[in-house]
């Protein structure tokens, strides 16, 4: 399970065999599936900053 960090926040992503990529942003739920790491990665920075501006 690789784990990045953006603005502070750990995401981490994980690969499920038939399903996708899921990314969870602070230990938090999963969510997904998504086609590419990468995207999942990019759904989360946007979530995390999503998060910030409001």
């Amino acid at each position: 399970m690789p784990t990045d960090s953006y603005q502070n926040r750990e995401i981490a992503t994980d690969w499920e065999p038939n399903k996708g990529w899921y990314y969870r942003v602070d230990s938090s739920k999963w969510y997904g599936p998504f086609e590419s790491e990468e995207e999942a990665i990019e759904a989360a920075e946007y979530r995390i900053d999503l998060e910030d501006w409001e």
